[in-house]
């Protein structure tokens, strides 16, 4: 039997983290994301079934009891997210490397239960934005304003979300699981590859094994 990976992608907002998934797309890594479910109200732009899952609050705590997520949290007053057992499942019956994008207590979880249960292994990276590197103070103050040209949501929310990403930070600095990786868009190696892929490459070899060749890329391409 195949053995079964996690690629565990966390950060604050603005780290990079879609951007590295859609860069690992495009570069022909057969990867799938798992899409949370969460109660909270969909901001702009994101769609139901493909960002998030948009449940109710009732509903949610009943898949909780079902045991349908692998984790779940409840981040404020009946503000949940969880992971679903069953796009894991999907993910690796279908040959595929399931990509995890949640906070970190969430893949404190995840990681948890891979040593309790022994059935799959977590590679987690601890994706840091360029800003962090100057001064956490630089970065709250860029995310605050980032967040505010896109007008999507209310001043309290937004000062909630600039103070949880400070603390994901602090707290993926001091958990040594997490694997730091600064994502610095447009450094590229002599071949044109980005070099957080060679980062990843490093940490998570088996991300190697879910690479699709160039031929069979052109082939899947061409039966479209």
């Amino acid at each position: 039997m195949k053995e079964k990976y996690i690629l565990g992608l966390c950060g604050p907002s603005g780290s990079g983290k879609g951007y590295i998934y859609d860069t690992l797309v495009d570069l022909g890594y057969k990867i799938k994301k798992i899409v949370s479910y969460t109660t909270r109200k969909p901001r702009k732009g994101e769609r139901d079934g493909i960002d998030y899952f948009f449940v109710t609050p009732g509903e949610m705590k009943q898949k909780i009891k079902q045991g349908f997520f692998a984790e779940s949290e409840e981040v404020y007053e009946d503000c949940f997210y969880g992971t679903p057992k069953d796009q894991l499942k999907l993910a690796w019956d279908n040959d595929e490397l399931p990509v995890l994008d949640i906070d970190y207590k969430g893949m404190v979880r995840i990681k948890e239960l891979a040593e309790e249960e022994r059935d799959f292994s977590l590679t987690a990276f601890g994706v840091f934005p360029e800003t962090s590197d100057q001064g956490l103070d630089f970065y709250k103050n860029t995310l605050r304003d980032r967040l505010k040209k896109r007008d999507t949501e209310t001043e309290q929310d937004i000062g909630k979300r600039v103070n949880r990403s400070i603390a994901e930070i602090v707290e993926m600095r001091v958990r040594n699981f997490f694997i730091p990786l600064v994502n610095k868009k447009g450094e590229v190696n002599d071949e044109g590859v980005p070099v957080f892929v060679e980062t990843l490459l490093k940490h998570a070899p088996f991300l190697k094994e879910y690479k699709i060749s160039d031929e069979n890329r052109e082939n899947a391409i061409k039966m479209k």
